[in-house]
């Protein structure tokens, strides 16, 4: 999988984190996540999860949502993927390539986003914040336009 894939992949997972947002029905992703290796899961045929990432959420008020994503992959740092959109369902730039992202709320803790790649291929993950805004967890599935999907969990941990 390509590194935009990747890129595009850990953005989705941005859209799920934190503490009470201005808008109050739904919990804030601001602040900044690093992705936990260590409980993410990828099967063996899938795309290979990144040495280090940091995800940096500079605005989520439950309507709209900025972030940049930080990757050190094992071929080296992956320029930062900007997002600027809403949780509105429409489909917006994803910041890691000439793909585009959507964004829409299912809980006040939960959201899902749909990636359509320029390929044709689909990748939807449901978001969801546990552990008291502490952790958020992304449940994913990579549909490419040919070859073999597959399911895929990362897990994020806040650490400011």
């Amino acid at each position: 999988m390509s590194r935009v894939v990747l890129s595009v992949l850990v953005s989705g997972l941005i859209a799920c984190a934190g503490a009470a947002a201005a808008n109050s029905k739904y919990l804030s992703q601001e602040g900044t996540w690093k992705l936990n290796v260590g409980e993410t899961t990828i099967p063996s045929h899938g795309f290979k999860p990144p040495v280090d990432e940091l995800l940096e959420v500079t605005k989520d008020d439950g309507t709209v949502l900025e972030y940049t994503v930080h990757t050190i992959t094992q071929h080296g740092v992956v320029p930062g993927a900007r997002f600027k959109g809403a949780y509105d369902g429409k489909q917006y730039p994803s910041g890691a390539g000439p793909t585009t992202v959507s964004y829409a709320h299912i809980s006040e803790a939960s959201y899902k986003d749909v990636v359509m790649l320029v390929d044709g291929g689909t990748i939807t993950e449901i978001g969801t914040i546990t552990h008291g805004g502490k952790k958020m967890k992304l449940e994913g599935k990579f549909e490419p336009k040919t070859g073999v999907a597959y399911e895929y969990t990362l897990v994020y941990d806040k650490v400011k």
